[in-house]
């Protein structure tokens, strides 16, 4: 189930973009789940792939070819072209590199507490994209 942002003023554009793709981010990270893996682990997965993405391509500036192939190769995926799926959702978290690098505004992320498969996203101190929890749509 997709997160509804917080309403963001339409004078905005570069917002909606870096809000949007995150939320592309987070769907596509869970179809790929879905799709891929186990189903019984799904949760610790998307937890995985997630916290890889965020915290090794949007904040630590990694490649995203070398992020891809760390998690592929951490996790056992059950289809073939799991390894291309992986580079796409690694490229999307350099897009929002990209946009974040290049907007104004302080932007940061949420912790990744217990249950949290996808951390809160703030524009300063307001948060624009709750967090995802297991169990509440996750």
């Amino acid at each position: 189930m997709p997160v509804v942002p917080a309403t963001i003023p339409e004078d905005q554009p570069e917002d909606r973009a870096i809000i949007s793709n995150v939320s592309l981010l987070s769907t596509h990270i869970e179809q790929h789940v879905e799709n891929c893996y186990d189903r019984t682990l799904s949760a610790a997965i998307r937890c995985q792939i997630a916290q890889a993405i965020i915290q090794s391509i949007i904040l630590g500036r990694m490649s995203y070819l070398d992020v891809s192939r760390e998690i592929s190769s951490s996790l056992q995926s059950r289809v073939s072209g799991a390894d291309n799926q992986m580079n796409d959702l690694c490229k999307l978290g350099t897009q929002i590199r990209e946009y974040i690098d290049s907007h104004a505004a302080d932007w940061r992320w949420g912790t990744f507490d217990s249950g949290v498969v996808f951390p809160s996203l703030f524009r300063g101190e307001q948060v624009v994209r709750p967090q995802e929890v297991v169990g509440a749509g996750a």
